[in-house]
């Protein structure tokens, strides 16, 4: 299955959900906005599975001077 991970191509061999993805590259999603296909996803939404060609985008928030 192919996906877009923040612009990269990214192939796995299964079906993955969100959360699954997120396990798999150990992701720290603290202060992170999570958006499938340009809409933001709640973390109660991260049980979606991903399709062929999903676009997904990680954006972390920094606060500072």
């Amino acid at each position: 299955m192919k996906f877009y991970l923040n612009g990269e191509e990214k192939d796995f061999n299964k079906k993955l959900s969100l959360y699954e993805l997120f396990l798999s590259l150990n992701l720290n999603l603290e202060g992170t906005v999570i958006l499938l296909n340009d809409n933001i996803i709640s973390q109660d939404d991260f049980h979606l599975s991903l399709k062929e060609n999903d676009k997904v985008e990680v954006l972390r928030f920094v606060s500072g001077g």
